[in-house]
This record gives C-alpha cells, sequence and structure tokens, in this order.
C-alpha cells in the first residue's frame, strides 16, 4: 500500500503499532477524524511516509519522538 486515506473516519483512537508493516506507505491521510491522542510509538516504521496530514482532529499535544522515524 502507498497510499492510505482514513479521512473522515470518526476514527478516536489508533492501536500501538497498527502502521508497523505499512513500510512502503508514502501517502497516509488521517484528517477530519476525532483524533485527540496519539502515541509516540503511532507512525513507527513508516520510513517511506513522505505526506501526513492530520488536520481537522482534536489532537491535545504531540508526543516527543512521535516523528522520529519519519524523514
Amino acid at each position: 500500500i502507498l497510499y492510505l486515506d482514513l479521512g473522515h473516519n470518526m476514527i478516536k483512537q489508533i492501536p500501538n503499532k497498527f502502521f508497523n508493516y505499512f513500510f512502503n506507505l508514502n501517502h497516509l491521510d488521517l484528517s477530519k477524524n476525532s483524533l485527540k491522542n496519539l502515541s509516540s510509538t503511532t507512525f513507527k516504521n513508516l520510513f517511506s511516509l513522505i505526506h501526513l496530514n492530520l488536520s481537522s482532529n482534536f489532537i491535545e499535544n504531540l508526543p516527543n519522538f512521535l516523528f522520529i522515524d519519519l524523514y
């Protein structure tokens, strides 16, 4: 999977390690959901990610090292 659009889905949380095997994912759209918190491992192993859209959520804070594996 190179492109994953999960926008407009009322997602409230993302399970830890959910994206662990999406090594080739380039674009991830999580916009217009109900996300409040993200784990520091949410985007771990998304080495190929170029575009990440988190707009129009309710994110309260971003943990340290959230984007550590992203280029």
